[in-house]
């Protein structure tokens, strides 16, 4: 038996969003969106290529961002996949233009240290213990 799904995704989304960051502290809630633009920084890269441009072309676009946006890395950020990943820095030279018939998916490495993730840090809990 299929599970019903609502008409309107997005609609449902912003909601259960809105309910998220209102159960967060100010400082849980600083953190998620520090996370959050970074990733979105780095995944929005892809947007600005076009599919008509050259290999080469795209992947100096790329290496600009991310020359760019590897110094602006905020601390403790860590890896989606890992939280126990922070990452240090961009390996700028790393990104490729991914094929795709619509839309130009990138492909990016990171330079990470291990940590302890978000929970542990003490910077992020001190809130908590007050």
């Amino acid at each position: 038996m299929p599970l019903p799904v609502p008409e309107n995704l997005d609609v449902q989304s912003k909601v259960l969003m809105k309910l998220i960051l209102s159960k967060m502290t100010k400082v849980e809630e600083d953190y998620f969106n520090t996370e959050t633009n970074f990733l979105e920084k780095i995944t929005s890269i892809s947007g600005v290529l076009k599919p008509s441009q050259s290999k080469d072309e795209k992947k100096a676009i790329i290496r600009e961002k991310l020359i760019q946006y590897n110094q602006e890395i905020p601390d403790n950020v860590y890896l989606p996949t890992n939280q126990r990943c922070r990452v240090v820095g961009i390996v700028t030279s790393s990104g490729q233009p991914m094929q795709s018939a619509a839309r130009v998916p990138i492909l990016v490495s990171f330079e990470v240290q291990e940590y302890e993730g978000p929970d542990s840090d003490p910077t992020l809990n001190k809130s908590k213990r007050e």
